[in-house]
C-alpha cells in the first residue's frame, strides 16, 4: 500500500524497516504514549517477524515519510 498527498508518502512496512522499527519501539519516550515508558525490549529479530507477519493482510504497519524524510510509523487493523 502506497498513499502519497504532496509531500508525504505512507507506505506498508517491510523488512528493510525492521531496524528503524526496533529503534523506536524500543525508545521509552517514543512509546510512552502508548503504554510502554520504557519501550517494548523487542529484538531485531521479533521486529522483523513482526513486520512479516503483517505482510499480504488488510491490517498493516505503515511507514510516514516527509520529504522523504522516515519521521513515523502508524498501525491499524481490520476486523
Amino acid at each position: 500500500m502506497i498513499i502519497e498527498k504532496e509531500n508525504i508518502v505512507i507506505r506498508s512496512a517491510n523488512v528493510d524497516d525492521a531496524i528503524q522499527l526496533n529503534k523506536w519501539w524500543n525508545n521509552g519516550k517514543v512509546m510512552e504514549h502508548a503504554g510502554f515508558p520504557k519501550g517494548l525490549g523487542q529484538s531485531l529479530e521479533e521486529t522483523t517477524d513482526e513486520i512479516r507477519n503483517w505482510e499480504g493482510k488488510l491490517s498493516q504497519i505503515c511507514i510516514i515519510k516527509i520529504d522523504g524524510k522516515v519521521v513515523g510509523e502508524v498501525q491499524w487493523t481490520m476486523k
